[in-house]
């Protein structure tokens, strides 16, 4: 376990360097996103769509027959 005064020591040294490594943090989350997590999810979603489509035909016929349309 680290010592808790020395971090709060260091807290005050080299803000500009912490924000940008902060700041570079968080644009290697973003891309991450961007560039796995969006383009999967965009890969299920339209697979669930589709699927959701295919079980929707059924009842969709069922009820077409039974109001005649």
């Amino acid at each position: 376990m680290t010592n808790p005064s020395r971090r709060i020591e260091d807290c005050g040294r080299n803000p500009d360097e912490r924000l940008l490594r902060i700041e570079d943090d968080g644009k290697s989350v973003i891309d991450y996103l961007n560039n796995y997590i969006v383009p999967e999810m965009r890969r299920s979603s339209s697979k669930a769509v589709r699927a959701a489509a295919g079980r929707l035909t059924r009842p969709a016929e069922q009820l077409d027959r039974r109001h005649g349309a």
